[in-house]
């Protein structure tokens, strides 16, 4: 059964293979689609195709099921069709659609989906709830490469890293007045690693000597380099009452990378709570890691020891070759 796979963002040929610069289609599409072609099916991508151009195309009538990622502009026109001739129609969806007023149109053509596909218990629950449709759960390989552990530094500046969307840019509203106890000690440098500057003004205008905060707009191999030469890893959460039903990408991403990781102690974070510092005080859990570096290294060597495991492509390309064959 051919299969296609539909989604807003537009997809790259990266070294002869298809690559999404969006996250969230970069780490749950391109799994789904490899796992069907290295199955020796040929599945196609329509990445921020027009509907109309979609339902012109051959691949697309030839399609047996139809897997839609992200959505900011409703197909209403395409999923009748896909009803009409039969097809299957799974939504794949990985931010909790009622947060983001761009995915608010998603959610009545979710509803028809024969089943969804989530990165997390919490969204899977939610999405049962409301959509009153199957959910399946799919987890997310790390986003970049593995890197070897080191213990945190304990001289020059303390290097920090902040990585992800520039959605979730407010919730470092606050962390450099919470971490500038440490300027006593060490000079501290903070990275910010997205997309669009203008949603880190706030942040980056509390730059200053003691505590620099630099931005580096996001780019296919920046985050490796990045993480390999901090020292750890901040993931805060909003306090403006955005869901928590996050993946746990970024923190298994960090434990790939070698990089401690502070973070906020959100429901999908727990099941990794013994490999990095889940807290609600980053000031506190920063000085223990700085106070145990030891320790924290043989965290993170078991860390990488189960994300391997769990978190491996080919151990999730084969749940969503279970899904869609």
């Amino acid at each position: 059964m051919r299969t296609a796979f539909i989604t807003y963002s537009k997809v790259i040929n990266r070294g002869g293979e298809p690559y999404f610069l969006s996250a969230g289609n970069r780490l749950r599409l391109i799994p789904a689609y490899n796992a069907l072609r290295r199955a020796g099916f040929r599945p196609v991508i329509f990445g921020s195709a027009e509907e109309t151009e979609i339902l012109k195309s051959r691949e697309f009538r030839e399609a047996g099921q139809v897997v839609f990622g992200k959505m900011l502009t409703p197909m209403p026109v395409l999923l009748e069709r896909c009803r009409a001739d039969g097809k299957r129609v799974i939504f794949d969806i990985c931010d909790d659609p009622w947060d983001y007023p761009e995915l608010h149109d998603m959610i009545p053509l979710a509803v028809t989906a024969d089943f969804c596909t989530t990165s997390s218990e919490g969204l899977a629950a939610k999405l049962r709830a409301r959509l009153g449709v199957s959910v399946k759960i799919v987890n997310e390989p790390p986003d970049g490469v593995y890197g070897e552990p080191v213990p945190v530094s304990t001289e020059g500046p303390l290097r920090l890293t902040w990585f992800g969307s520039d959605m979730n840019a407010p919730s470092l509203i606050g962390i450099p007045e919470i971490l500038a106890p440490l300027t006593a000690e060490r000079r501290i440098e903070l990275n910010l690693l997205s997309g669009f500057k203008t949603s880190f003004e706030q942040i980056l205008a509390s730059s200053s000597p003691d505590f620099t905060i630099k931005f580096e707009e996001w780019a296919p191999g920046l985050q490796d380099k990045i993480l390999a030469e901090t020292d750890l890893v901040l993931i805060p959460k909003r306090k403006d009452g955005w869901s928590e039903l996050k993946s746990e990408n970024r923190l298994v991403t960090s434990i790939a990378a070698g990089r401690i990781a502070i973070a906020a102690p959100i429901p999908s974070y727990q099941p990794l709570a013994d490999w990095c510092v889940l807290t609600t005080d980053f000031l506190a859990g920063i000085r223990d890691v700085l106070a145990r570096p030891d320790f924290y290294l043989d965290k993170l060597r078991q860390g990488q020891a189960y994300t391997r495991g769990k978190y491996d492509l080919r151990v999730i390309e084969a749940v969503w070759n279970a899904l869609l064959t």
